[in-house]
């Protein structure tokens, strides 16, 4: 399937829960990849993402990590 069709298949409306667990990396990945795919060079390809969860509830998990390691990891710390 080429991508100008993948992109067709996907909507405009992405829902992402439990979104606080994922490291900060993932959501830069998805943006990329949904810039690349839209090619569209706004956050998330100018789809909409919603959250879920309880942004105060949890941080990334990294084993063996600090505090300050897992809230650096965390999406707060993302540029998006």
């Amino acid at each position: 399937m080429k991508m100008e069709k993948l992109v067709k298949v996907f909507g405009d409306v992405f829902i992402w829960n439990e979104a606080p667990m994922a490291p900060r990396y993932a959501f830069e990945i998805i943006d990329r990849l949904l810039r690349d795919l839209t090619k569209i060079d706004e956050p998330f390809g100018g789809k909409l993402l919603l959250l879920g969860e309880d942004f105060r509830q949890l941080l990334p998990v990294l084993k063996n990590g600090a505090r300050l390691e897992c809230d650096n990891l965390s999406i707060r710390n993302c540029g998006l």
